[in-house]
């Protein structure tokens, strides 16, 4: 896959502007929603010098390559894509947002980092056979890079590759981007051994199109491999939730993922707060635990007497990793709070959560045990993200499973994106 500038293919473009033009470009925290950073690149536009710089650079890039059209994405990517159309001295082609077009059109919807979109362009914009590159200012998720290029797809064009001045890092962009069908792709990494077990309001987030069944002796589990091959994905209810806490089969979950060669283990969860400093809608990783589950299957050894430490239950350099993730990604993560893990269904009584709060707990939950004493039976590196959906019971009038799936599918795919940006920083150390 050709990218532009900050692609491994043109280390030259790297060396020659990267650091000056990542200098030049403005980060803006939490916009357009809370968890996105923003590169804002008018500071690098209003330099006129740089500017050319940076298009003459993808001019060098791209002369070579039998070009027939640009496309350029509404909007940033026309300021991009109608210069460097200009210097190349072929067609410009603009991808504009659901309603902007007058003519015949051709439209495809998708997701990106912060909600759903629309995508169209007029449907005699391209010719059957004609080669394409689509360009747009940056490159993060890759969803409005792929729509286009599944538009010019239809129309019978041939996309070529893709040109970018930047990147967010940990999005995952490239590897979706990898698989657009007409552009030749770099081979994949080596898969990781890591397993993503999901929970409230964060499964339907990630792609389960590849299930398989995995048989162990403590039940069967289904799992989900990542369209990438990078991860291994298990929805902790069950793709359709419906497993309730206490029903949940984690030994199956995590037989199955040591079966399949996994080494570390990102866990997501929805949490109720008993800690003021972490608010509702805030994002935390687990240290400790504490446990008044009553009714489950809470180890591996029931035949043989074994004693597995449980001093730091969670891994530590995982932690890291997800802090520095977050770091890059813009996303505010609360770390070393302690977890509750009560048996459920039913919420927690106030003087329960009293009792919880004065022993130390910081969050109340359902699910993290025995999942996080089962993996460190198996040896698995395991790392918990949670997300508080509500206030515990006596902070507030009242707690309902609607609030906490409504405050989960708010926050939920901001989860997903600081996992899969975790990931990708510990693809690049390895």
């Amino acid at each position: 896959m050709w990218l532009g500038l900050g692609a491994r293919e043109d280390e030259r473009l790297v060396g020659v502007l990267g650091s000056d033009v990542e200098k030049a470009i403005r980060i803006i925290p939490d916009y357009p929603k809370k968890g996105i950073p923003f590169k804002d690149l008018t500071t690098l536009w209003k330099d006129g010098n740089l500017n050319r710089r940076v298009i003459g650079a993808l001019e060098r890039k791209w002369k070579k390559r039998k070009l027939d059209k640009i496309v350029g994405i509404e909007a940033r990517g026309f300021i991009v894509g109608a210069p460097l159309a200009d210097r190349l001295g072929i067609g410009f082609v603009p991808a504009r947002k659901v309603g902007k077009l007058p003519s015949k059109k051709i439209s495809v919807n998708y997701e990106l980092e912060y909600g759903r979109q629309g995508l169209e362009m007029h449907a005699d914009s391209v010719a059957k056979g004609e080669r394409v590159l689509i360009v747009d200012d940056l490159l993060a998720t890759g969803g409005t890079s792929k729509a286009a290029a599944t538009l010019v797809e239809k129309m019978g064009g041939k996309v070529v590759g893709f040109a970018f001045v930047t990147e967010v890092r940990g999005l995952s962009g490239r590897r979706k981007l990898s698989g657009t069908r007409s552009t030749p792709s770099r081979r994949m990494t080596r898969p990781l051994s890591i397993g993503i077990i999901t929970g409230t309001g964060v499964t339907e987030h990630f792609d389960l199109s590849r299930p398989r069944t995995v048989r162990t002796r403590f039940g069967r589990a289904t799992v989900f491999t990542d369209p990438g091959g990078e991860f291994f994905i298990i929805p902790r209810h069950g793709a359709a939730h419906k497993s309730p806490p206490h029903g949940i089969n984690y030994r199956a979950n995590i037989a199955a993922l040591e079966q399949l060669g996994v080494k570390d283990v990102i866990a997501s969860s929805a949490v109720g707060s008993m800690n003021q400093g972490f608010k509702v809608g805030s994002i935390g990783l687990i240290e400790q635990f504490l446990d008044f589950t009553k009714r489950r299957q809470t180890t591996f050894f029931e035949e043989k007497v074994v004693h597995t430490d449980m001093t730091n239950p969670y891994s530590a350099r995982l932690n890291q990793e997800i802090l520095a993730a977050a770091k890059r990604t813009g996303v505010d993560v609360v770390s070393h709070l302690t977890y509750v893990c009560a048996e459920g269904p039913r919420f927690e009584t106030a003087a329960e959560i009293k009792m919880y709060k004065i022993l130390g707990g910081d969050v109340v939950g359902m699910t993290g045990v025995p999942e996080v004493v089962l993996a460190n039976e198996k040896k698995l590196e395991y790392a918990s993200v949670v997300l508080a959906t509500n206030w515990a019971a006596g902070m507030q009038p009242k707690v309902s499973h609607d609030e906490v799936l409504r405050a989960m599918r708010r926050s939920g795919k901001t989860v997903k994106l600081l996992i899969e940006a975790t990931i990708a920083g510990m693809r690049r150390e390895r």
